[in-house]
């Protein structure tokens, strides 16, 4: 049987939703781990975690437009002449 054919029986078994629902339950719970992992971390450690929101950031770009790559152009530059003088 084929991929197809198998997602076929489950929709007309109704095992397909169980079948998504547990994909996505398993996808959250990976999810939280890693969080929760973020949040322990030494170096987010001082953050203030229940009211990030209410946080200032240090640095806010103001992009001229919607495209307006103007921040990111410093740091691809670096990267193409780190590139170009590896060996």
């Amino acid at each position: 049987m084929n991929i197809a054919q198998d997602i076929k029986k489950m929709v007309v078994n109704r095992e397909f939703m169980w079948f998504l629902l547990t994909l996505m339950q398993n996808a959250f719970n990976q999810a939280s781990c890693v969080c929760a992992d973020i949040r322990s971390s030494p170096l987010f450690s001082s953050l203030p975690w229940d009211n990030l929101l209410d946080v200032v950031p240090n640095f806010e770009p103001a992009p001229s437009s919607e495209t307006d790559t103007e921040y990111f152009e410093p740091r691809n530059q670096l990267r193409r002449l780190l590139a170009a003088n590896q060996p």
